[in-house]
């Protein structure tokens, strides 16, 4: 087989690939197949949804409370897909009185930012091989 044939069957495979019903998906639609997530039954702050199934990375996380604020980074790993994350996030939060001031996907992180009297909390969603990290990171609003 010479040069041009080869790549001419290259080319027919991609073309056939391409024009079949296949779905192409971006690193944050990987992980477990778009599942319903629910809020874990023990949480650090009541007021804090988190999937369940997302284990708190205790080493990557830290809260400073007082009475009139707190200040908190939380780091989570799981496996859901991050836009089934988003999702959670979208629905629980407005439970816990948080309002959503933004939602934008950076370079493949899902960030989430919502408001609630003198709080801001800061959701920030990604995912690295075969785990999807979250980052709650809560402040105060001056």
């Amino acid at each position: 087989m010479n040069r041009l044939e080869h790549l001419g069957s290259k080319v027919a495979v991609l073309l056939a690939l391409l024009s079949s019903s296949c779905t192409i998906l971006t690193s944050g639609d990987l992980g477990e197949e778009g599942v319903v997530l629910v809020p874990a039954p023990r949480l650090p702050f009541s007021d804090l949804p988190v999937p369940d199934g997302f284990e708190l990375q205790r080493d990557r996380s830290w809260a400073y409370n007082r009475e009139d604020f707190r200040l908190t980074s939380y780091l989570y790993v799981g496996k859901a897909r991050v836009s089934d994350v988003g999702v959670f996030f979208r629905d629980q939060m407005p439970i816990s009185n948080w309002k959503l001031s933004s939602e934008r996907l950076d370079f493949g992180v899902k960030v989430l930012k919502f408001h609630k009297g003198k709080e801001a909390c800061s959701i920030e969603i990604v995912r690295k091989g075969r785990k999807t990290y979250v980052r709650i990171g809560i402040d105060r609003i001056e």
